[in-house]
């Protein structure tokens, strides 16, 4: 009699087993959040440094469940807590869900904002996944030194005393100001949290002093835990920016930034490109020296430098002995005329999109005209790796692109850095094409990888 009891005993203790997971684990949920910076525009912002004083900067965290039952949230507790430098904010924070407190706290050091958002489920009804949890913007003080870190981001479950942190994304940037990175450089895209080793670098001579996010400096060897969107600066001994340098371009200007500025001994300036109305460009003198472009010069005092612009070359009249017959020189008319017809033909018949691709930021400017559809476009490029072998990388994918825009600048949807195995240069690829109706197309591609940045077009 005691083997059926034995086996009774079994079957209760192996349904109590089956349903303690569920009964313990029932409130265990996967979120995970994401920090993403926009300018006033609404457009992606990589590297908030690069943005000018008085500038707004927006700052979204949406939140995502992981877990298999995403459909809703189960927490009821949800804490950020923002320390920014150089930015000041503006007051103006909300939350996915009327009517949720959102209160300013200063904590630890420099200007902190923090915001919680409590009852994140109403009774029975799910919430959107992922959700846009929190919005607010800052107005920019210092460029120079923005800084964006989150040191605490908690959640409450339900019936759990416990508070837990969820993962998020985060970026860090090393400034050599002025010198360059020895060893590895850890700039990039981590999941918050991440520990990195930061590296050494050197600066003519000038010591490292080490790495500064505007607070503390950390030497070269130490770990550093990435979080938010952080810029370390190389700190030099005895660095003193107290020359400077212009550039005068006679009525012409700039492709890309200005380089004018202030510089210390030792730092490195290649001349820039310009441009002007039917000139071209020799290059910038500088008290009796020519500098071609993209030549460097290592400053060691103040200086201007000014471009020096020329008629385009013009091949000169032939002598009268050794002209070309009147018939070769019809024919030679006729020739480019037909060749012209065919090209301009060729370049309206032709699908193939013509494409820039960004080895400094890895941004993408695609040349694209339609009249009637907004689309979602993917690059992918196509390129042989060193045994020869038929490789594809996939540049970036964007958002809507408008319909009629030409060369419209794309960013990813997701955060894509320069893919460093791509040399400069003309590639074939394609584009995957997706209208608002999930409907797919794929189109050939001629796509010029460099290595610069591209300014924004956005041309109609």
């Amino acid at each position: 009699m005691k083997r059926p009891r034995i086996f009774i005993a079994l079957l209760v203790g192996l349904i109590l087993l089956m349903m303690f997971p569920t009964a313990v684990f029932a409130d265990k949920v996967e979120l995970e959040y994401k920090l993403m910076l926009t300018d006033r525009n609404g457009r992606e912002v990589i590297n908030p440094r690069t943005l000018n004083a008085g500038d707004t900067i927006n700052v979204d965290i949406e939140l995502s469940r992981k877990d298999s039952d995403a459909a809703s949230y189960y927490t009821y507790g949800l804490e950020f807590r923002l320390l920014t430098r150089g930015l000041e904010y503006n007051g103006d924070g909300a939350s996915f869900h009327n009517g949720t407190p959102i209160t300013k706290q200063v904590f630890m050091s420099g200007d902190s904002v923090g915001f919680a958002y409590y009852d994140m489920e109403r009774v029975g009804v799910a919430i959107n996944n992922p959700v846009l949890a929190g919005r607010w913007s800052y107005t920019v003080v210092d460029p120079s030194k923005i800084n964006i870190t989150v040191p605490v981001v908690l959640m409450y479950i339900v019936n759990d005393s416990e508070s837990h942190e969820p993962v998020g994304n985060a970026r860090l940037f090393l400034d050599s100001n002025g010198g360059e990175v020895i060893g590895e450089d850890v700039s990039g895209e981590y999941p918050s949290g991440t520990i990195v080793k930061l590296p050494d670098a050197s600066f003519a001579n000038y010591r490292f002093v080490g790495w500064s996010d505007g607070a503390r400096i950390w030497n070269a060897g130490d770990n550093y835990t990435v979080t938010g969107v952080v810029t370390l600066t190389a700190v030099w001994e005895g660095l003193m920016r107290n020359r400077q340098v212009l550039f005068e371009t006679n009525g012409g200007t700039f492709k890309e930034n200005d380089p004018s500025g202030m510089y210390a001994d030792g730092e490195v300036i290649k001349m820039p490109e310009a441009e002007k109305n039917g000139l071209e460009l020799s290059g910038w003198r500088m008290e009796g020296k020519l500098f071609k472009l993209g030549e460097e010069y290592i400053v060691d005092n103040s200086v201007i430098f000014f471009a020096e612009w020329i008629e385009p070359s013009t091949t000169p009249a032939p002598d009268d002995d050794n002209r070309v017959p009147n018939i070769v020189i019809i024919s030679a008319i006729f020739t480019a005329g037909a060749l012209g017809l065919i090209g301009f033909l060729w370049l309206i018949l032709w699908k193939r999109r013509y494409v820039l691709y960004s080895l400094k930021n890895g941004d993408v400017a695609l040349s694209y005209k339609e009249n009637d559809h907004k689309y979602q476009v993917e690059v992918i490029l196509f390129d042989k790796d060193d045994e020869g072998n038929s490789v594809e990388y996939h540049l970036n994918k964007s958002g809507i692109v408008e319909a009629k825009h030409r060369m419209r600048f794309i960013h990813g949807q997701e955060e894509i850095y320069p893919i460093v195995e791509v040399n400069p240069g003309k590639y074939k690829g394609k584009l995957i094409i997706t209208d608002l109706k999930g409907h797919i197309t794929e189109e050939k591609a001629c796509i010029k990888v460099l290595d610069r940045e591209i300014r924004e077009r956005n041309n109609r």
